[in-house]
């Protein structure tokens, strides 16, 4: 339970970043191929607010093709910001 609450504090800190937020080139390099939506593919993220939003999505970067850590960051802060 702590870790998931370290990771949503985290992940709600990192939202609060508006250049990651703005910025599709690694949807596009990394997703775009396979999801042409990146409006509908954030429409799919499951959760009850932004931060397990986020948690969850960031775990499903972290198995799904997310090419790094700093990918995994970007990908999410923008799929956020479509919701």
């Amino acid at each position: 339970m702590l870790t998931r609450n370290i990771a949503m504090l985290f992940a709600a800190a990192f939202l609060a970043s508006d250049a990651a937020a703005e910025d599709p080139a690694v949807f596009m390099a990394a997703c775009a191929k396979c999801h042409p939506s990146a409006k509908v593919l954030a429409g799919r993220i499951k959760g009850a607010n932004d931060a397990e939003r986020s948690a969850a999505l960031r775990e499903r970067l972290k198995r799904h093709h997310a090419p790094d850590p700093s990918a995994v960051d970007q990908l999410t802060a923008y799929l956020l910001s479509l919701r």
